[in-house]
């Protein structure tokens, strides 16, 4: 039975570790920088995310004095590939006043390994600045050692009560098995039988 339950758990995380991937918005905008598409959908280490931003279209930020930009959002001058009006108030490309970026995921996933920097593209990882992450606020630093468990979609945005204009340089997901619930409502079954054969012995 235990040997049973052991192979059961380790097939199971086999599956999730096997599945993970680095969403890297660095080497993104490395290799393709400017405004994309809204509900543009990326294919990252197997699987899909569209990405949207409430305000004009995502932006991929790249390097600025050899310090790391990655995901933010402004109204473009043009179509996608374009860079921000800067002839608008409160436009600038990363994520700012009035902004979000959403990450739809298209299955419940685990998040983890997020990175961020500043306007200037300084490292905000171990900051006290907030953000709203699906309407909460976080500090940076909390938030960047934390793993978010069984989220669809992930909409960050300026905001809280000490907010600062940001860019998402990364976060690693990890899809949870479809197969998991039955693993679980499996295991308490054979848990059940056990109880019951000890009964009637």
């Amino acid at each position: 039975m235990k040997y049973l339950v052991a192979a059961v758990f380790a097939a199971a995380a086999t599956v999730s570790v096997s599945n993970a991937a680095v969403i890297d918005f660095v080497a993104e905008a490395a290799a393709s920088p400017g405004g994309i598409a809204n509900g543009y959908t990326k294919n990252f280490g197997g699987f899909n995310v569209t990405i949207t931003a409430s305000r004009g279209n995502p932006y991929l930020d790249g390097l600025y004095l050899k310090r790391p930009g990655g995901l933010g959002a402004c109204i473009l001058v043009g179509g996608p590939g374009s860079g921000c009006d800067n002839s608008l108030g409160n436009n600038t490309d990363n994520v700012g006043k009035f902004d979000s970026v959403t990450l739809d995921f298209g299955r419940s996933v685990d998040l983890s390994g997020f990175s961020f920097t500043d306007a200037e593209h300084f490292d905000l990882n171990a900051s006290n600045f907030t953000l709203l992450v699906n309407g909460v606020e976080w500090t940076f630093s909390n938030l960047v050692a934390a793993t978010l468990s069984g989220v669809t979609a992930l909409t960050l945005a300026w905001g809280g009560s000490n907010p600062s204009q940001f860019y998402l340089n990364e976060v690693a997901a990890v899809p949870i098995p479809a197969a998991a619930p039955l693993i679980l409502s499996g295991l308490a079954g054979l848990g059940f039988a056990a109880r019951r054969r000890r009964k009637a012995v």
